[in-house]
């Protein structure tokens, strides 16, 4: 072992890291949530596993070897809670506070809020799945650009949700539809009378 680095960081956990750069997001979550579609999104690709780990450990691990950026307004972002928005767990206060301790300052936070658009159609094969966010991709080749559709939307649609701080991702089943999910930073709504 090094020493230094924090024996709850894998190689594989500190390889990731490494491949992080200035505003590169990382995602820690626990198992109710669909982590593995969201990683397959990533520069990774893939999930990692910090078993034994509950969620306060594994970001403490992870900041003791690599800060957060201090150019991002709100370093730290937290899902809302299904059907009570305003909601806050007492996980989302400890985080915060895990941290700034570990920073040695007060780390903004902020929230996400998630939103989907599915279809319970025929789905998408994998093989086009992997590809749809591309420029000029079309799932049904046959189609003529005459009958519609340029490849371009779903490309548009990333880029904008990115432009604005979020991610998109599909999921999908042959003959179980397709859900497009997209995270976007959420906004207070405004003050009347400023």
């Amino acid at each position: 072992m090094l020493k230094g680095i924090d024996q709850r960081l894998s190689a594989e956990i500190v390889h990731v890291l490494m491949l992080m750069g200035h505003g590169d997001d990382l995602v820690i979550c626990d198992v109710n949530h669909p982590a593995v579609t969201i990683a397959k999104e990533t520069t990774y690709g893939a999930l990692v596993d910090m078993s034994g780990c509950n969620l306060l450990t594994a970001a403490e691990a992870i900041l003791s070897l690599m800060p957060l950026d201090t150019f991002v307004s709100a370093p730290v972002a937290r899902m809302q809670v299904v059907g009570d928005a305003g909601k806050v767990l007492p996980l989302f206060s400890q985080m915060q506070a895990t941290c700034s301790r570990i920073e040695g300052r007060e780390v903004p936070g902020g929230d996400l809020v998630e939103l989907a658009v599915a279809d319970d159609g025929p789905g998408i094969p994998t093989e086009a799945a992997e590809r749809v966010f591309e420029r000029f991709y079309r799932v049904d080749t046959a189609r003529s650009r005459e009958q519609g559709g340029t490849g371009l939307g779903l490309s548009i649609v990333k880029h904008i949700i990115q432009a604005h701080g979020g991610e998109v991702r599909l999921e999908t089943a042959p003959g179980k539809g397709a859900a497009f999910r997209f995270t976007l930073p959420a906004v207070p709504p405004p003050v009347m009378g400023k």
